[in-house]
């Protein structure tokens, strides 16, 4: 920028302040390398610097008169510095003196005869000033008032980053970037999954399906389509189910591959400059476009359900899209094309059909489509199915009717394929330690409440319980509809245990509702699925866990509970996994 292009400030100046922000950028670098670097070096070796931090102090202040008035008190300063910094000339022999300087000097008072001492000023109780003309002389007594007066000035002065014994003390985690604080658990030691990541990347992604994505239609997320409000809060959870085993799978993924660099660098620089360019693909590119993904397949769910209710009247569907430049041409020369609803096509092409595909389809009436020639609309389409881009669609997972499964993301695109499978061995080491949590007694020795217990009939129980479609249905801490089917509980278990546990009732509707923790785990699954729901609930006396479950998308159920026996075999026994609910939240 020159002062010609309409700006007051020179080019020279906008130089500098570019060269200033590098240059604090370069700081801030060498401040991380030598926290997380020489720091633990030094500490390794014997010094005592744990706990300690560096930091570049600030440029000192630029000194007022007042400061220099003050300061002339307690230490000397030379008049040549003060005319240099003010540019005040030596005055002439005879010229006028501005100022108290220009006041006559007091006469010096004499020396004391011999024999008599030297009078020496007290305070207000008779006690002697010591070095009371604030002569700051280096030697002697005097030196030592110097010296106690100069720390007396700069005592109450904030002493951010000085060392405090042998600790510096400077908060070095201060402004970390969410992809430097992964940096750092990495260069210490984290190897496997990281519990903060995995929450970060579920939760934004889950924030996908409540928000409304332009698709060229407006859509309300909040319904599904189904007939029964029961099975809308199912398969949305089942679809939540599927975006907590994709963000788990990603957070291995991602440290993994942090670890590979780690490894490969040559230097802690090399490391971190490798580390942030490959964060940002993941936690920048990729996630944006599983984002938008994940909530137009959500918005393109909601519309087949809604749309194959109705096909008695509205029996053909048309395909469109949304008509701007980031179409794909291939989906361009679909726009437009008209199928019977029952057309076995729908099943293949059905969108989204690929990453961040927009398309959507809309119903039409039979005397709408009179004049359609489906035999060249069929053959639009097969035409699309002898392209590049569905044979990369149907490779990556698409090329499917993604609306008849909760699987936002196939077990093939997550980023460890096969996933689910999986879980339980990859997992198998993350437990409350890792998240940070305390043991049961310690959980329990946090809470006033008493375990409440039912007295009454578990059939009077169960008529009270909220009804759709014949179902008896209890409620969760989403808000959302849990089945409790009688007839599916007495086939795990006898009579008896179904009698003696009926008096938990209240605690299970409590524990559902307002759960202390929730963990996804394969604890009661007898095919070890990874889609098991733990729920705990903290009383006074006991810690109440009900088990509940996602079935094939389409039922979400409680299937047991019980009060937690605490001791070293149920240690980790529920308390493992994925932690989607913690204590407080």
């Amino acid at each position: 920028m020159t002062t010609l292009d309409g700006s007051s400030r020179s080019q020279s100046e906008v130089h500098k302040e570019v060269e200033e922000g590098k240059n604090r950028a370069d700081l801030r670098y060498v401040r991380r390398i030598l926290n997380w670097i020489v720091l633990p070096l030094l500490e390794k070796r014997g010094f005592k610097v744990k706990g300690g931090k560096f930091i570049f102090p600030e440029a000192a202040e630029p000194l007022t008169v007042e400061n220099v008035v003050s300061l002339s008190k307690i230490m000397p300063i030379p008049v040549s510095y003060l005319r240099d910094k003010y540019s005040i000339p030596e005055p002439q022999e005879g010229e006028e003196i501005a100022g108290e300087a220009a006041s006559p000097k007091a006469s010096p008072q004499p020396p004391p005869k011999e024999g008599e001492k030297e009078k020496q000023p007290v305070d207000k109780d008779g006690n002697p000033i010591e070095n009371a003309d604030h002569t700051p002389s280096l030697s002697g007594r005097d030196g030592v008032g110097f010296f106690r007066r100069l720390y007396d000035f700069f005592a109450s002065a904030p002493g951010s980053g000085a060392l405090n014994g042998n600790r510096l003390t400077l908060d070095d985690t201060e402004g970390l970037t969410q992809s430097e604080t992964l940096i750092r658990r990495v260069a210490d030691g984290l190897r496997t999954f990281d519990p903060d990541l995995f929450d970060w990347l579920a939760r934004d992604l889950i924030s996908a399906l409540d928000t409304p994505v332009q698709t060229g239609h407006a859509l309300s997320l909040a319904d599904l389509g189904f007939a029964y409000n029961y099975q809308n809060d199912a398969f949305r959870t089942a679809q939540e189910l599927n975006l907590f085993h994709f963000s788990a799978a990603k957070s291995l993924a991602e440290i993994q591959r942090l670890n590979e660099l780690y490894r490969q660098s040559k230097s802690f620089e090399d490391f971190y400059k490798a580390a942030s360019a490959e964060l940002d693909v993941f936690n920048k590119t990729w996630q944006k476009t599983e984002w938008q993904t994940a909530g137009l397949i959500a918005a393109s769910t909601q519309n087949y359900n809604r749309l194959a209710a109705k096909t008695k009247l509205f029996p053909y569907w048309e395909y469109r899209t949304v008509g701007d430049d980031k179409v794909r041409p291939e989906h361009a020369k679909l726009h437009g094309v008209i199928l019977p609803a029952n057309d076995p096509r729908w099943k293949k092409i059905w969108p989204p059909n690929g990453w961040k595909c927009r398309c959507y389809v809309v119903a039409r009436m039979a005397h709408e489509v009179k004049d359609v020639d489906f035999d060249a609309m069929r053959a639009r389409v097969d035409a699309y199915f002898e392209t590049e881009e569905w044979k990369s669609a149907e490779a990556q997972g698409f090329g499917v009717n993604r609306a008849l499964s909760p699987e936002l993301f196939k077990a093939d695109q997550m980023y460890i394929k096969k996933f689910p499978n999986q879980a339980a061995k990859l997992l198998k080491d993350v437990n409350f330690n890792s998240y940070g949590l305390k043991s049961y007694k310690a959980m329990r020795g946090a809470v006033t409440g008493d375990l409440p217990l039912y007295d009454g009939t578990a059939g009077d129980f169960i008529a009270s319980l909220q009804k759709q479609a014949g179902k008896s249905l209890f409620t969760d801490y989403n808000g959302r509809a849990i089945e409790f089917d009688e007839s599916v509980f007495l086939k795990g278990h006898s009579p008896a245990k179904y009698a003696a546990r009926t008096k938990y009732f209240k605690a299970v509707s409590e524990t559902l509702k307002s759960p202390d923790e929730v963990w996804i785990n394969n604890v009661d699954s007898t095919e070890k699925l990874f889609n098991q729901y733990v729920f705990l609930k903290y009383y006074k006396d006991v810690t109440l866990a009900v088990i509940g479950a996602i079935e094939e998308g389409t039922v979400y159920r409680v299937k047991t509970w019980f009060p937690v026996r605490e001791n070293a075999r149920t240690k980790y026994a529920y308390r493992w996994g994925l932690l989607i609910k913690k204590p407080g939240n």
